[in-house]
């Protein structure tokens, strides 16, 4: 008799530990995947700031040239068109070509 009650003793301690775990894996679900995102973008719609003045300025800017002027001919005439084109139509180092085929 000692040992059946020994025995549920020990069950009933292994289903709470088992419910006790299953409770901390969905608290901490629930505190990963909903709490900590919605305070995550509650701060963020509260500060409302984004990159200053200073930081867009420092980005790089980059132009990009219609190369339309390529020609279909043979491959050391459509070389030498394209670095007339690169060289000649932009002005700047931050100009860059852009082909009609890889604009489509």
């Amino acid at each position: 008799m000692a040992l059946l009650r020994l025995a549920v003793v020990f069950l009933a301690f292994d289903v709470f530990f088992m419910m006790f775990c299953i409770g901390v894996a969905c608290i901490f679900f629930f505190a990963l995947f909903c709490c900590i995102p919605l305070a995550a973008i509650a701060y963020a719609m509260k500060i409302r700031e984004g990159a200053s003045e200073d930081d867009i300025r420092l980005l790089p800017r980059y132009r990009f040239c219609d190369a339309s002027l390529v020609r279909k001919v043979d491959n050391d005439e459509k070389q030498a068109l394209e670095a007339a084109v690169e060289l000649g139509s932009c002005n700047s180092i931050n100009d860059l070509v852009l082909h009609p085929e890889d604009s489509t």
